[in-house]
């Protein structure tokens, strides 16, 4: 692993202006970003996850554990702000939704899901009821 991967991203978090969160409009839209983005990405993960026909058990977790952005997101969001493309404010929205993002997963993936009871194969080929992890 790279050393100043630490660095680097406590540089970036001290870019961030969170004074403009004091302002209504950027409040509200760091919101919105914020729950279109984890909407989207639960979503777009659970239904993949079915779509494979994979348990919803397992398709809630996947998508608890996709919701989480990472660094990429942060350096985009940096080479942005340096280009003069996004406002300091855009920046911390961005940053922020990553930080969140990242925050949530770990509790959501230590939740208990519910117990599924979608019919999965055994290595027979027999169908079995599935009541969990092994």
């Amino acid at each position: 692993m790279w050393v100043g991967a630490p660095i680097f991203l406590a540089t970036a978090g001290l870019r961030m202006d969170l004074t403009a969160l004091a302002n209504r409009t950027v409040l509200l839209s760091a919101l919105v970003v914020l729950a279109v983005a984890v909407i989207g990405k639960f979503a777009g993960a659970y239904l993949g996850g079915r779509l494979s026909r994979l348990p919803r058990r397992e398709c809630l977790a996947l998508g608890a554990g996709m919701n989480a952005r990472g660094v990429v997101e942060v350096v985009v969001a940096l080479a942005g702000l340096r280009l003069g493309v996004l406002t300091p404010a855009t920046y911390t929205i961005i940053v922020l939704v990553a930080v969140v993002t990242s925050l949530m997963a770990p509790p959501l993936l230590r939740r208990p899901w519910p117990a599924s009871t979608t019919p999965r194969r055994n290595d027979s080929g027999r169908s079995t009821r599935h009541a969990g992890p092994a």
